[in-house]
């Protein structure tokens, strides 16, 4: 497990789906391309969640038995449910890929994914640029100064291999 301290300054993220007043209070000087969510949709979301655990109308309360569940974080099924990247069907057919060392069960499996790729990340809504110039290396930061913004001291040994490890602390 890394330490704040170890990602500290090193602005080795970008911030995703959230908006520029966001980032500005909270990310000062964060990388953040997409922008997103404002303060006003947060607080309209914890305030519909809210509203819909602690229903105004006493016969509402009295009828919830449970929260719904969409899904967020163990796969649903529904129209309304969260796509998952690793849903039943993809991972039946990586274990079928495994298990019989089909190439073309495997092409399946990879189909599959890069599809629900599309629905699952921003990753996979990205395409390659053709025909481009390629960036001037002279004009790339060299990687002897980027990793003088990591603070190797912070960072657990069980969560980098010591080869990792190694590296930075050079």
């Amino acid at each position: 497990i890394s330490t704040l301290a170890s990602y500290k300054g090193a602005q080795i993220f970008e911030v995703l789906g959230l908006g520029d007043e966001i980032v500005d209070r909270c990310f000062k000087g964060a990388a953040s391309r997409i922008g997103g969510a404002t303060f006003d949709h947060l607080c309209a979301d914890a305030l519909r969640l809210h509203a819909s655990a602690y229903p105004e109308e006493a016969a509402a309360a009295a009828a919830i038995s449970s929260l719904p569940n969409p899904g967020d974080y163990h796969y649903r099924s529904g129209s309304d449910a969260e796509v998952h990247l690793n849903d039943p069907a993809a991972v039946a057919k990586l274990q079928a890929a495994a298990k019989s060392g089909d190439v073309n069960t495997y092409k399946e499996y990879a189909k599959l994914v890069n599809e629900l790729n599309k629905q699952c990340t921003l990753r996979g809504l990205l395409q390659f640029k053709t025909g481009t110039n390629a960036v001037p290396l002279d004009e790339v930061e060299p990687a002897s100064e980027i990793v003088k913004r990591f603070c190797t001291g912070a960072m657990s040994y069980g969560s980098i291999s010591l080869e990792a490890h190694t590296s930075l602390a050079e």
